[in-house]
């Protein structure tokens, strides 16, 4: 769910790279670069963390640049090297992420696509040809914006007309990019659902899918990019057109609750500010009988700091995180999980040892996570453990690109408050309420994972 692009920047490549290491924290599967020089695209792919992922690519000429890191989640959608995907012949490339249907069928953009298509598109370094998996609408969509292009741009000649026009097809939460040798567009879906940004750089323009990486390469007159609205950037300059009706603002509240680095400005709303208000108000909601906050690093200390505030408790670091160990709940399998978890965290004994320990945290999806805290607080002497989540219970799927798509993996759908307390060894286990949660995040977000109702139909 990553996109950093430039455009009329010198050493694109290098300023790239910083951009997406200010990106890091999304995805550490994978990371991909493409760059141009107005005739060819210059392609670097790989697996791991960007700095060995794209070890040598700030070589890679050009003043235009298109990037992607990729998390687990997204790894049956794409080549094993992640996106952007390329077509061989150089003519264009391109990064999508969230999650889409075609509206016709209600299926994901994978109906319709030659098998002989797959002939003409490879992957960056691949011995034979890329072939169309059976689903998946990252990669399908890809195939179908290159056949597009191939008969004439459909609705016009232009890449940007053929693109609008398959973009007005999706119905969910998605932003795309797609780079051409002569060209640059970015579009965002028409809920806003998934974020995107960007801002002015001296000579031309970059966007990222969080404000940070925008302002780790010098942007200046930053904003988030209109729902439903195409940006294009080419010889004539930068301009932003509408190619789909906006609809009511929605943005994914586990961008603001999770996802976002702290400092990410999304929709007129920092992160930070946003968790230390849903941590006041869970505070106020469910009051604990603790004798120290903490929260489970990074995404939860913002709003441990709010409930410590709220409720007179001392606020203290409690659990440190290894910060060489990606993101556990990005990781599909429940073992990977769990051992994820043992590496990324260890616990401050001194701060724990013969306390009741108040543990602030951004939600609890499967339990794995917060089932393995609760025991290395107890294991380090904590006396009792009362856990708060900031959110509440995430009953539902997310079919906009978040890593829960079904409901037999969410603890929620299939046990109560008290079951799942159980569950994680807690004395006491309370969530924000969802008047709670809009109380403090304000209007314009989806809360589809909390109370089922979707802003896009998707069945």
């Amino acid at each position: 769910m990553t996109i950093f692009a430039l455009w009329g920047r010198e050493r694109a490549a290098e300023a790239a790279i910083d951009g997406l290491l200010a990106l890091q924290h999304r995805g550490q599967e994978a990371a991909g670069l493409v760059t141009s020089d107005g005739t060819e695209l210059f392609v670097r792919r790989g697996r791991g963390l960007v700095a060995e992922a794209l070890a040598g690519a700030e070589a890679l000429p050009g003043d235009r640049a298109l990037g992607h890191v990729r998390d687990r989640a997204a790894a049956d959608e794409e080549p094993p090297d992640g996106q952007p995907f390329v077509k061989a012949s150089g003519r264009f490339a391109l990064v999508i992420s969230g999650g889409f249907s075609e509206p016709e069928s209600g299926a994901l953009l994978s109906a319709g696509v030659p098998d002989r298509s797959a002939a003409s598109f490879s992957p960056a370094g691949a011995r034979r040809p890329l072939a169309a998996p059976a689903e998946g609408a990252a990669s399908a969509f890809f195939f179908r914006l290159a056949a597009a292009l191939a008969s004439g741009g459909g609705s016009g000649t232009a890449p940007e007309a053929a693109f609008a026009a398959l973009l007005r097809r999706l119905r969910g939460g998605f932003a795309a990019a797609a780079l051409f040798p002569d060209r640059l567009l970015v579009a965002r879906d028409p809920h806003g659902i998934r974020p995107l940004s960007y801002g002015r750089i001296p000579g031309g323009v970059a966007v990222a899918t969080e404000t940070p990486a925008l302002y780790a390469v010098g942007a200046t007159d930053v904003a988030d990019v209109p729902p439903g609205t195409l940006l294009i950037a080419d010889g004539a300059g930068f301009r932003a057109v509408p190619f789909a009706e906006p609809g009511p603002l929605a943005l994914c509240s586990f961008e603001l609750l999770y996802f976002a680095r702290p400092d990410a400005a999304m929709g007129g709303r920092v992160a930070h500010v946003v968790r230390r208000a849903l941590g006041r108000r869970l505070a106020e909601e469910a009051p604990a009988e603790g004798e120290v906050v903490i929260g489970v690093p990074d995404s939860s200390l913002s709003a441990a700091m709010g409930f410590a505030e709220a409720s007179g408790l001392p606020f203290d670091f409690g659990l440190v995180k290894n910060r060489y160990v990606g993101r556990t709940f990005i990781r599909p399998e429940a073992p990977a999980r769990e051992q994820g978890v043992r590496r990324k965290l260890a616990v401050l004994d001194p701060v724990v040892r013969e306390r009741s320990v108040v543990v602030v945290d951004d939600s609890i999806v499967r339990g794995t996570t917060m089932r393995r805290i609760v025991k290395l607080l107890r294991e380090a002497g904590a006396r009792a453990v009362h856990v708060r989540i900031a959110a509440p219970p995430v009953r539902h799927p997310c079919p906009y690109g978040v890593n829960f798509t079904s409901r037999d993996e969410l603890i929620a759908a299939r046990a109560d408050v008290e079951a799942m307390r159980r569950t994680i060894g807690a004395e006491s286990l309370r969530f924000l309420s969802p008047e709670g949660f809009r109380a403090a995040v304000g209007g314009g977000v989806c809360l589809g994972c909390f109370q089922g109702e979707y802003p896009v139909a998707w069945r």
